[in-house]
Parts: C-alpha cells; structure tokens; sequence
C-alpha cells in the first residue's frame, strides 16, 4: 500500500510539473551586439562569450525562463585600446564585475512571433528591470532538429548600471543611450 500510494505520488507530481523545451545556443550563429557614439561617432561592439540556460515554449509561456551569462571581457570593438579601457574600473570594471546577467521573469505574447520579456539584467554589480521585444521563429532542419532564431533590440541607460564614471559621465564624451542586439539561435534539446 504504500508502494502504491509513493508511486501515484510521483505520477501526481509528475504530470503537475509543466513540460517545457530546452534549448542550447549556437554559438557560430548567435550574436550579442551593442552599438555606442564616442564623440559623435557610432560604434559597434560585440560581446562574443555568453551562455545559456534557455527554457522556453511559445505554449507555455507562464513556466518558461531564460537565464544569460555574458563574460563582459571578452568584449571587441575592434579597436585595442578601446577594448582595454571599457574594462577598467571607470567603465564596466571586470576584475570586479567580470559577468553581466540577463534573467527573465515573464513572458507576453504580443502578436503572432512576436513576444516581450520582462527580465532583470545586472551590471557592474547593479540589477535593474528591463523589456526585450523580440521575434522567435521556429522550424524544423533537414535532421529533424527543432531550431529556433531569436532577434530582438534593446536600449539600456549606461549611466544607470555605473558604466561610465567621472569624467565619462558627460554623455557629449560617449553617449547615452546604448543599444543592444541580440540574434540567438538555439536547437532543442531532446
């Protein structure tokens, strides 16, 4: 009897919890850019090392969650020094702040492919709520692999996150706002 009554336990719980998908990004086919003005000059940079934990299912959009880890280090604005001062302290100070974190706390369907994520996303040590309108395709390849592509823009207040201190608060120096790109493909895993 209590066999039987552990196991209908489990079954019980095992039909409550939500079946949501997993998924893994491609590297070779994502990418995390942000675009800037030094002087009134645009500028892009990319943040080429980030993962992952991706749960998401466009039919279950209560349980899904996504959790992004960026190594702000790896930062390349092709330009050296550049690359070498945005990590000092005035800036996004990565001997102290090494990662960013993007993490979702809810998900709206706005129109057909077409979703908006409020998350939380922590800078230099200082987390602040923002939304990520985004688009999300999701079809089938030649091996049968679920894949989905992912593409939204986001516009961060750098000053906000402490990114840019002392004499770099003036905006006429580097601007304010700071957009952000992201273009994320991920395949399902089984």
């Amino acid at each position: 009897m209590i066999i039987r009554t552990a196991i209908s336990v489990l079954l019980l719980l095992l039909i409550s919890f939500p079946a949501w998908a997993e998924w893994k990004i491609d590297h070779e086919r994502s990418r995390l850019v942000f675009e800037a003005t030094q002087m009134g000059a645009v500028f892009t940079g990319t943040f080429p090392s980030f993962d992952g934990d991706i749960f998401f299912d466009p039919e279950n959009l209560e349980n899904s969650h996504v959790r992004i880890v960026v190594n702000l280090a790896a930062v390349d604005t092709q330009s050296t020094d550049r690359d070498q001062y945005i990590l000092m302290e005035n800036w996004l100070y990565t001997e102290s702040f090494p990662e960013s974190v993007f993490e979702t706390i809810k998900f709206e369907k706005k129109e057909e492919n077409q979703y908006l994520a409020h998350a939380n996303l922590t800078i230099r040590g200082v987390t602040l709520p923002v939304r990520l309108p985004f688009s999300l395709f999701i079809s089938t390849d030649e091996a049968g692999n679920k894949l989905a592509k992912m593409e939204g823009n986001l516009t961060l207040n750098r000053l906000a996150y402490g990114v840019g201190q002392g004499e770099w608060e003036d905006t006429k120096m580097v601007g304010n706002p700071v957009i952000v790109s992201v273009s994320l493909t991920a395949l399902e895993n089984q």
